[in-house]
């Protein structure tokens, strides 16, 4: 019975910092705020997690672990049908971002200065790592710097897809990202083999 209710006081604070992050942003959110949302005494938050920034790793790194997960570029040349897989794979992060939007913007918006501050960068690596996997496939012998050429693809698609997640409604999101990552995608084997 008692460890049900550390279960659900670690929820609800959870809950509370999720609230507290995404309205304040890190900065401007407060541990005594937290505790007050999650109707327990600050001394009792502290039995929870260490610090603030803790509490903040514990809200995105369940979210973010998964988003990792998908990223990861093992299979992309496993499969001949790379629109497809990728397709597949930008199909489940919109359901990820749907399901957890707050977590994502307190990612976006409000994690620098933290030790969870280059999470985006960190993504913008994986994925260029994907695309630079996707452009060997191609044999494109002539591309001087795949490594430079797939990690400014992979800022367009980061910041773009910031972009439509900040600017689109929750109905209109996986439309409005679909054709964005059409547009990019289009010909794309083709295109490469014009550089």
């Amino acid at each position: 019975m008692a460890q049900f209710l550390k279960e659900e006081i670690r929820k609800r604070i959870i809950k509370s910092a999720i609230k507290e992050f995404s309205e304040k942003g890190y900065d401007r959110s407060s541990i005594k705020s937290i505790a007050k949302g999650a109707d327990i005494s600050v001394g009792n938050l502290y039995r929870y997690f260490e610090n603030k920034e803790d509490l903040l790793r514990e809200v995105i790194e369940p979210v973010f672990g998964e988003l990792a997960q998908m990223i990861n570029a093992e299979n992309i040349l496993s499969d001949m049908d790379y629109k497809g897989y990728i397709y597949n794979k930008l199909n489940r992060f919109l359901d990820l971002y749907i399901a957890n939007k707050s977590i994502f913007f307190v990612v976006i918006d409000g994690c620098k200065g933290t030790k969870m501050g280059n999470i985006i960068d960190s993504f913008t690596d994986m994925l260029a790592d994907n695309i630079q996997k996707l452009i060997s496939k191609f044999n494109i012998g002539d591309l001087i710097n795949v490594w430079g050429f797939s990690r400014a693809l992979a800022v367009a698609v980061i910041q773009g897809t910031i972009s439509i997640l900040r600017d689109s409604s929750d109905e209109d999101v996986k439309a409005n990202f679909f054709q964005y990552i059409s547009f990019l995608m289009n010909d794309f084997d083709q295109r490469l083999e014009k550089i």
